[in-house]
């Protein structure tokens, strides 16, 4: 993603990040960092199937969490964004919104900037340079957000609570591009294709919709299968036109779709709500995670559809869950009111594939990481 257009007319807020100072330890809950639990021989050899996280970051009233190809994870608590460097450990405080609630972060898939999306609960948009800690500019909406944030290159899409998308370039001066009208009721997940090509809408309405990036007059795919809200989407990086979406409470399954013929070609029974799902960059595997009733973050294996690892240690439901770049771990946030980070997949080594283009994690927080995860205490 290339911002060549000059911000500078729409900067609102500058701070300068050089003095900014960090987030106190005994001021910030949600950052308290404990000492690094060593994993036991015992451990070691457990069965693989099951793992549990080594440290936890405590995060009580967690909204949302994003991790950037810049390896910096956003996490928007109530009204505050923090971003956290996955290698240092350190943690700033971005921005607080006032008295307006967070209800999406994004970032942008830039490789030379560090743009980050924050979704308001008042029906606005902020677009922050977090490089030099700017506001760039604002967008609103005419109705509430739902949290669905999807970037291709300049072009913002957002989902709201009319079943409506709009989709903002960023890089205009008259944002608004383009309206899609597909859903009967608030469109809960949205999720553009790496290849930019077909946007897949989920909505409250129990609909699955594809969009074709050169035709947004109507939908090029609807899907009808879910009984319930779908947030949960996920596209393949290796294989083009796969996507998996996940319902909610009254639906409880997973489903496999090829988009580009419009056909479903497998179903799991997840058991609970789905909230999030990620596929492996490196290697063809799914993760989900769940909510009502309270069950393990998943991996399961495709095209097999069989679980392959559970991930215990949340005790409460699962909502959100961000995959890191170089594709090995998984962030988890959850209702319980903590953060966790798995090591769950391959690296691109490690499966003989080229690597992503974002660059690879080879330090996190200074320890080497095996079978294991990561937390704040």
């Amino acid at each position: 993603m290339q911002l060549d257009e000059d911000f500078e007319n729409y900067l609102t807020h500058v701070t300068n990040c050089e003095e900014q100072s960090q987030i106190p330890k005994t001021q910030a809950k949600i950052l308290r960092f404990g000492a690094w639990i060593p994993q036991t021989a015992d451990n070691q050899s457990d069965n693989r199937n099951k793992k549990q996280p080594e440290r936890v970051l405590d995060a009580p009233d967690h909204n949302v969490i994003d991790w950037g190809r810049h390896n910096l994870v956003a996490i928007a608590l109530g009204k505050t964004v923090y971003l956290w460097k996955a290698d240092t450990g350190d943690v700033n405080e971005l921005c607080s919104t006032g008295e307006t609630d967070i209800c999406a972060v994004r970032w942008s898939e830039s490789q030379k900037q560090k743009i980050l999306a924050i979704g308001l609960c008042n029906s606005s948009v902020q677009i922050w340079d977090c490089q030099q800690c700017r506001l760039l500019r604002t967008l609103v909406a005419p109705i509430g957000l739902c949290g669905s944030l999807s970037w291709k290159s300049n072009v913002l899409s957002a989902g709201l609570e009319d079943g409506s998308i709009f989709n903002w370039d960023v890089t205009q001066k008259e944002a608004l591009q383009y309206t899609l009208h597909g859903h009967a009721e608030k469109v809960c997940g949205l999720s553009w294709s790496p290849d930019k090509t077909q946007l897949a809408s989920g909505g409250n309405d129990n609909l699955v919709n594809i969009w074709d990036s050169r035709n947004y007059e109507k939908p090029l795919h609807e899907f009808t299968a879910h009984q319930s809200a779908v947030k949960a989407l996920a596209w393949s990086r290796w294989q083009s036109g796969l996507l998996a979406s996940g319902g909610g409470t009254s639906d409880r399954t997973i489903r496999i779709w090829n988009t580009i013929s419009g056909l479903e070609i497998g179903c799991i029974d997840a058991g609970s709500q789905v909230c999030a799902l990620e596929w492996s960059r490196n290697d063809k595997q799914l993760v989900s995670s769940l909510g009502f009733p309270i069950r393990p973050v998943t991996v399961w294996s495709y095209p097999d559809l069989k679980p392959a690892q559970e991930l215990e240690g949340h005790a409460g439901r699962v909502l959100f869950m961000t995959l890191s770049p170089d594709g090995t771990m998984i962030m988890t946030g959850s209702s319980d009111e903590t953060i966790k980070i798995w090591k769950v997949f391959k690296s691109a080594s490690e499966v003989g594939g080229s690597n992503d283009p974002a660059r690879e994690l080879s330090k996190f927080t200074g320890m080497e990481l095996k079978n294991t995860a990561i937390s704040f205490r």
